[in-house]
């Protein structure tokens, strides 16, 4: 009941802030897992 004494708009709001936050968060962690994979690989063809 409470959900829709909230303002449709006062929850879009808080969501893309949110998904401002989160995005570059999971694309940057994400990047430093391929990374990580790669620099693994390339560790793994020198033993």
């Amino acid at each position: 009941m409470t959900q829709h004494m909230q303002p449709q708009w006062e929850k879009d709001g808080l969501h893309s802030r949110l998904y401002a936050i989160e995005v570059p968060l999971l694309r940057s962690y994400a990047h430093t897992m391929k990374m990580l994979h790669e620099a693994n690989c390339f560790l793994q063809e020198f033993r």
